[in-house]
């Protein structure tokens, strides 16, 4: 599982995660961003290596 963030859509910053007791987390360092919006993209891949990335533009706003 990987998960990225952008501010602009374009150039993406992988998050780091971790899968603990079926639940997968993920750190984001918003330090600078300050009212900007941000864009999430998740890309997984299961055991047999079939693969899925979805991207949610604009998904929240940094206060």
């Amino acid at each position: 599982m990987k998960l990225s963030y952008a501010y602009d859509g374009e150039n993406w910053t992988q998050a780091q995660v971790r899968h603990e007791g079926g639940r997968w987390t993920a750190v984001v360092n918003h330090a600078g961003a300050s009212g900007k919006p941000v864009s999430l993209k998740v890309e997984l891949t299961d055991a047999k290596g079939a693969t899925v990335t979805q991207t949610v533009e604009r998904a929240y706003r940094i206060r």
